[in-house]
């Protein structure tokens, strides 16, 4: 199995500037820290939402823990777990609030 972590200061430059040479190494599981992804999941214009969408093009999932908003009004933190499209995974409860994503991720389908 690969799986490979990434602290990626925020999803843009995950997806701008680190996507494409991680997908060459065919992962099946990647770790991302620092999304600064805000806003609840599966509401469609919510940036994770649109993350969601976008690896979903990519033939991937991924479960987002949303980032915090600070007392001064900046975005801290924000993590995610992603996961090739013809496994299973089972989100687990969130343990730290913007810091920690925990998924089940089945990779005997792959």
């Amino acid at each position: 199995m690969v799986a490979i972590t990434v602290n990626a200061i925020c999803f843009d430059s995950f997806k701008n500037k680190v996507w494409d040479a991680l997908a060459e190494q065919n992962p099946m599981v990647v770790m991302v820290q620092e999304t600064k992804l805000v806003g609840d999941r599966g509401q469609g214009d919510s940036e994770i939402s649109q993350a969601q969408q976008w690896l979903g093009k990519k033939g991937f999932r991924g479960e987002f823990t949303p980032a915090i908003r600070t007392a001064k009004g900046g975005v801290s933190g924000g993590t995610c777990v992603i996961w090739a499209q013809g496994q299973t995974g089972t989100t687990m409860e969130v343990v730290a609030d913007g810091r920690v994503t925990a998924v089940i991720v089945n990779t005997q389908a792959y």
